[in-house]
C-alpha cells in the first residue's frame, strides 16, 4: 500500500503545484521540500496501513484455522456407511 500511497502523493502534489498557479521559482527548493515531506509522510502512512491490514488478516487466518483444528479434533459419532 505504501507505493499506491506514493504514487497518489506525488500525483496530488503535482497537482498542486500545477493548479495553484502561484509557483514561484525563488521558492523552488521550500516547495520541493515540503513536497518531499508530504509524499515520504504519505508513503509511510500507506504502509503503516497495508502493515495492518495485513495483521488483521493474519489474525482472521488463523482464527479459521484453530476452529478448522478444533472441528477435526472433537469426537464424532461413527456412521455406518451403505
Amino acid at each position: 500500500m505504501g507505493g499506491a500511497f506514493l504514487v497518489a502523493a506525488l500525483a496530488a502534489w503535482v497537482w498542486h503545484v500545477i493548479a495553484d498557479g502561484r509557483f514561484d521559482p525563488g521558492q523552488l527548493v521550500r516547495q520541493v521540500l515540503v513536497g518531499a515531506v508530504f509524499v515520504i509522510a504519505c508513503s509511510f502512512a500507506g504502509k503503516v496501513i497495508g502493515v495492518g491490514i495485513g495483521r488483521l488478516r493474519y489474525i482472521v487466518i488463523r482464527r479459521r484455522i484453530r476452529r478448522l483444528r478444533e472441528t477435526e479434533a472433537s469426537p464424532r459419532p461413527h456412521v455406518p456407511v451403505g
